[in-house]
């Protein structure tokens, strides 16, 4: 694994893989969707994971916190990690777009995705700042190296999440 388990924190991404590389691989449906660890990564299913292959002149769509946060959990963050090659150097080549909010940026529920709009649930999650919602989901790496904590996958999830 290149980069652990992890969900972006800004707004989406998008991927463009090179064919023939080791692909992105996405835990599919709600196995421990939003599941975090102490460190803040994504909790690990190995049998929830499947691989979405580069395919010549497709784009990659990841979805991220802050849009989540918006929708009110109806488009969820894209729980993914991704994979070394298998080659003799085990490179892997692609390029990523990663679309965030300004730092002032207000994230709250969107009114169409959460009560009163008819049939929707209240807001799952309190109203913040982008930034200050990025700057938290960093301090949780640095609180649990602090603490001295074991995160082996997470580890390496933190290194690449939430960097651009």
């Amino acid at each position: 694994v290149a980069c652990g388990a992890h969900t972006d924190c800004g707004f989406f991404t998008l991927l463009v893989q090179e064919p023939g590389a080791a692909p992105l691989q996405v835990q599919r449906g709600m196995i421990n969707a939003g599941v975090r660890d102490r460190a803040g990564a994504a909790v690990v299913d190995e049998d929830a994971w499947v691989d979405a292959p580069p395919l010549s002149g497709h784009i990659l769509v990841n979805v991220g916190d802050l849009l989540s946060r918006w929708t009110n959990g109806k488009w969820r963050s894209t729980v993914h990690r991704v994979m070394l090659g298998s080659g003799s150097n085990g490179a892997r080549h692609s390029v990523a777009f990663f679309a965030n909010a300004t730092y002032a940026a207000w994230v709250e529920c969107l009114p169409s995705c959460c009560a009163p709009a008819p049939g929707m649930p209240p807001p799952q999650f309190e109203p913040i700042t982008a930034g200050r919602y990025m700057s938290d989901r960093l301090g949780l790496m640095y609180d649990a190296q602090a603490a001295g904590d074991s995160v082996s996958e997470s580890e390496s999830a933190r290194e690449c999440e939430c960097e651009r």
